[in-house]
């Protein structure tokens, strides 16, 4: 499971003051928010019920904070004109990128290859201080945007280890997936400097009101009097993408994963792992009719500090508790969690009384609520929009999302919208093409069933982690593309049957549990994905691939050769 490389798609909250007494450690939750409030800049809850920004001196607003849908917006962000001649609407850029973070890495590999771009970015077109996580292969994806000397100057630093571990029982190396951190504002800002020195162009620090299709251009408004006209815009806004909620409409998500954490000092400087997926505790009961799978993942960072983060899977069901739960359970398992690795914790003081002394000293702290739908990728319902990356949902929904996602895409990317603008392909029916249907994708939704936890749910408190351990057993016994493959959200039809052959023979009295969990339709649909996916890997390795040749109907071949790749895994090499 990719999950180290979301954190480019979270939105950063800062809470310095709260009314809310609910909950037994709400003062040091309090306390982190103070002490972060400085470094956090003012941002949304990614993609919550609500898009009210929460700051320093607002009270945390439960409503805000739990896991419901999103009420309907009431202005269409994206509008259709049928007037052939606008205002505005004569294209200036063969491609407009909205979302500059990760926007900008698409930008620089489509201005390299000819195109004119622009990209719009509402904050400024930087990476965050946060390091992003990424394996050995998939820095070679880099080198299309990139020089080797380039790649080897951005500061990073590499994990001693990177082990998974459920409960006591089990615990397991990961050489090689996810080991490195980098610098994201170093990276950014190496790859925007080689797209503007390109003639690339970049509006930073500017909202978007709307976009506007015409017969002739998409016409971006930005600000109050800037328009900017393109032949296709490029939706790069990730969870919280005002075009995705406009599609999307009332529509529930399937499931949500909420994560929280800090970045703070204080932990053991010989202590230079990497968690890539933990969970201490089984099953937890809320006593409310909610019940929670937590997982941890821990990183060190190339300032020094650690990033620690605390994550469970959901269904979006209206009656569950608030974010601030997750956070009072953060605060109550750290120290149990951590106390191997600092000083405080290992002599049994809480979160709190380490910050006393000053042994815990958060810098950051994060809160996320992502939502994840299984009519994803999704299509649109206009003409030249493309969405890519987080907000089309090309990610598993046990990943957060990331740039691991988006270079694993780029080249499919970038090659698609190059041949669009030279064949004037911008059809809202071809261009969907691109975000085609992908059945390993599809397959990942059972994984998410049976590790989330529905309301009023009764299975056993063990279910999950037995689960994980018995999957982990059979993956970790197998060659390297297996546990490779898995570990870094691609998934393959032959690793997979192995997998899951193997957990059987491991441990058979687990599956009619199992079965009973996820239910007849979860898996009768889980059934279809992967005969698909075994179909996909076999017409990706045929000759009967369908003719290329040129023109709108060359581009279609093209673009289904790539899902037969892309959704069977044949893209992924170790």
């Amino acid at each position: 499971m990719n999950i180290h490389t979301w954190f480019y798609a979270l939105l950063f909250l800062t809470i310095a003051n709260s009314d809310s007494n609910a909950y037994l450690h709400s003062a040091t939750i309090r306390r982190i928010f103070e002490a972060t409030s400085v470094a956090v800049p003012l941002s949304i809850i990614a993609n919550s019920i609500d898009t009210r920004s929460l700051g320093a001196g607002q009270a945390v607003d439960s409503g805000v904070l739990k896991v419901n849908r999103a009420p309907p917006t009431t202005t269409p962000f994206v509008s259709v004109s049928t007037q052939s001649q606008i205002s505005h609407s004569a294209p200036t850029y063969d491609v407009t990128i909205l979302g500059g973070t990760l926007g900008i890495v698409l930008a620089a590999s489509l201005q390299s290859r000819g195109l004119s771009v622009c990209v719009v970015e509402r904050g400024l077109v930087q990476g965050r201080d946060q390091d992003w996580n990424i394996g050995n292969n998939e820095l070679e994806e880099l080198k299309a945007i990139m020089t080797d000397e380039q790649i080897q100057s951005i500061p990073f630093i590499d994990y001693e280890k990177t082990r998974v571990k459920f409960n006591s029982e089990q615990t397991h190396s990961l050489p090689g997936v996810l080991n490195r951190g980098i610098s994201p504002k170093s990276l950014i800002s190496t790859i925007r400097s080689n797209f503007e020195s390109s003639g690339g162009v970049v509006h930073e620090s500017t909202s978007v009101k709307g976009v506007t299709i015409t017969p002739t251009s998409a016409v971006v408004q930005a600000e109050e009097d800037i328009y900017i006209t393109s032949k296709l815009v490029v939706d790069c806004m990730g969870n919280g993408s005002p075009i995705s909620k406009q599609i999307r409409g009332d529509e529930v998500a399937n499931g949500v994963c909420i994560v929280v954490g800090t970045q703070a000092d204080g932990f053991k400087p010989e202590y230079r792992g990497a968690d890539l997926i933990v969970s201490d505790d089984d099953i937890v009961d809320l006593g409310t009719g909610e019940r929670r799978q937590y997982f941890w993942e821990s990183f060190p960072n190339i300032n020094g500090k650690r990033t620690t983060y605390l994550f469970t899977y959901l269904d979006d069901d209206s009656r569950r508790d608030g974010v601030e739960s997750v956070w009072n359970d953060y605060v109550a398992m750290l120290p149990g969690y951590m106390n191997e690795n600092h000083e405080g914790f290992g002599e049994g003081k809480s979160v709190e009384e380490c910050m006393d002394e000053g042994s815990f000293k958060p810098a950051k702290s994060f809160t996320g609520v992502f939502k994840t739908f299984k009519n994803s990728p999704i299509q649109m319902d206009f003409d030249r929009i493309v969405s890519v990356g987080d907000a089309s949902g090309v990610q598993s929904p046990l990943s957060f999302g990331g740039f691991g996602a988006m270079l694993r895409h780029l080249n499919r990317y970038s090659d698609s919208l190059t041949e669009a603008i030279s064949e004037n392909v911008t059809s809202k029916n071809d261009l969907n093409l691109m975000n085609g249907y992908l059945p390993n994708q599809a397959c990942t939704w059972m994984f998410q069933k049976s590790m989330s936890v529905p309301m009023d749910d009764t299975r056993d408190a063990v279910f999950i982690n037995r689960l994980m351990r018995n999957n982990y057993k059979g993956m970790m016994s197998s060659d390297e593309l297996v546990w490779k493959s898995f570990n870094q959200d691609v998934v393959k039809p032959g690793p997979l049957l192995k997998v899951i052959t193997m957990a059987t023979i491991i441990d058979p009295l687990n599956i009619p549990t199992l079965l009973k969990v996820v239910g007849p339709k979860e898996l009768t649909e889980w059934m279809g994905h992967v005969f698909m996916m075994t179909l996909y890997n076999w017409l990706d390795s045929s000759m009967i691939a369908p003719e290329s040749g040129g023109g709108i109907e060359g581009w279609r071949n093209r673009r289904k050769r790539e899902l037969w790749k892309y959704g069977s895994g044949r893209d992924y090499h170790i």
